[in-house]
């Protein structure tokens, strides 16, 4: 997927075809099957790729979740493991768990306090 990482984000290439992203994934499931149980078809490795950027995705945002939470108490906040951590970042998952205003075509305007003039 370091190698290939538009094809981790499901975002082609500008001039690339279903058919190279299906060798590509054909590929993968070669390597992948290589190096022992369990053995997939290309097909289902890429469920199992979707299913793995869900979870993750999902871990992602209940932190964000748990740290703009308020009441108190312990956070419920979650590390990710190294594999996580360079998932997220090869895919930029983080933000679109976390995106900025700017994603949205607004600014990031901090918030306003109570008595505070703008």
């Amino acid at each position: 997927m370091e190698q290939h990482p538009e094809t981790g984000r499901r975002k082609p290439q500008f001039g690339s075809s279903k058919s190279k992203s299906k060798g590509l994934w054909e590929q993968f499931a070669i390597e992948l099957n290589s190096l022992g149980p369990p053995t997939r078809t290309a097909h289902e490795w890429g469920r199992v790729w979707i299913h793995y950027k869900a979870n993750l995705k999902r871990k992602l945002a209940n932190n964000r979740s748990n740290i703009i939470a308020t009441g108190g108490g312990p956070s419920q906040e979650v590390s990710l493991n190294p594999l996580e951590e360079s998932v997220a970042e090869l895919i930029q998952i983080r933000e679109q768990v976390a995106s900025s205003g700017r994603a949205f075509g607004v600014e990031n305007i901090p918030p306003v306090m109570d008595g505070e003039e703008i």
